[in-house]
């Protein structure tokens, strides 16, 4: 049941027991409200009640719907809100709320002042529940940014926030490293066991390299068996190389045979005034010089350490030694 709004028709046209208009509203999930200035009354419509999950027809105090607004959307609405009142324009806004059992919810909220003798008296407008269209929203943006196999940012993200973020001008804090991590031989892993094999080796691979870097910029997949990593500033130098090689050491531990481990490559970003272009380069001269390839756990059977060595004419290397092969 409709109370009193600026905007409402006083004799709607009735078929079936409610209004056109009111089962259209409700079937597009949309409510209007409306709330006096004056006395912070609100008034609305079923819609905007079903919005917030309340019974249709009670009483309702703003203090408590506005604290079903998440933190961010509600400081966004106040914000948009005063201006409004203040220069008598009006706005829109998509916010995130919680209905009053605790379901997260996207609402689009029009609002428009209402003047009489020249004073604001009211505000008036539509909220409209959005949570579908977000949702919708949410997994385009998934498809265009996201590595379909990993779940990572795929090369097309990784190369938009490499061109806007070493030099940070705005908000974001710049990078301070690129680390770039590639398996080596990975062919052999789809050619002996088989490509659905090889896709959970992938997944199992980006999912320690994520958990690694939690606190990263970026943490993407950018080839076939290469990822890449965007470190944030600050961060001391000295602490670059051990972060580079924490990968190689989280698959080390995890191993109970011998393996191939990829190398890995990190760069110190350089100052905002310099280029792209030489954080690249400076990340091949890392990968040489930090080393990375063949390593082989203490813990690895002395039966297959014998076998490889044999095979490749070179002594037998005891269990306990690791060996690492560097660049050239």
């Amino acid at each position: 049941m409709y109370q009193h709004f600026p905007f409402h028709d006083p004799e709607p046209v009735v078929r079936h027991g409610g209004s056109l208009r009111d089962r259209a509203a409700l079937r597009a999930r949309i409510g209007m409200w409306e709330c006096d200035l004056a006395t912070e009354t609100l008034c609305w419509t079923d819609g905007v009640y079903d919005l917030f999950g309340l019974p249709r027809g009670i009483t309702v105090d703003r203090s408590v719907t506005v604290g079903l607004y998440e933190v961010d959307s509600r400081r966004d609405m106040e914000r948009l809100r005063a201006e409004a009142i203040r220069s008598g324009g009006s706005f829109t806004l998509d916010a995130q709320i919680r209905t009053i059992d605790g379901e997260p919810r996207w609402m689009r909220l029009s609002a428009e002042v209402d003047y009489e003798d020249g004073r604001p008296v009211r505000l008036f407008g539509v909220k409209q529940d959005i949570t579908e269209e977000r949702r919708a929203w949410d997994r385009l943006r998934r498809l265009a940014e996201r590595d379909p196999l990993t779940g990572l940012a795929n090369r097309g993200t990784f190369e938009a926030m490499f061109r806007e973020r070493p030099g940070s001008h705005d908000d974001e804090a710049p990078i301070a490293a690129l680390l770039l991590i590639d398996i080596d031989h990975f062919k052999w892993v789809n050619d002996r066991f088989g490509h659905a094999a090889g896709d959970e080796c992938l997944r199992q691979i980006a999912t320690r390299i994520a958990r690694l870097f939690s606190d990263a910029a970026l943490v993407a997949r950018i080839g076939g068996d290469e990822f890449a990593v965007l470190l944030r500033a600050p961060l001391a130098k000295a602490r670059i190389c051990p972060q580079a090689a924490l990968p190689s050491a989280d698959l080390e531990r995890n191993a109970d045979r011998c393996r191939h481990v990829g190398g890995h490559g990190a760069r110190r970003s350089p100052p905002p005034a310099r280029s792209r272009a030489s954080l690249r380069r400076g990340r091949f001269r890392a990968l040489c010089r930090e080393g990375g390839g063949t390593r082989y756990d203490p813990s690895v059977r002395r039966d297959c350490a014998r076998t490889r060595r044999r095979s490749q004419g070179l002594a037998l290397i005891p269990p306990d030694r690791i060996i690492r092969r560097t660049c050239p």
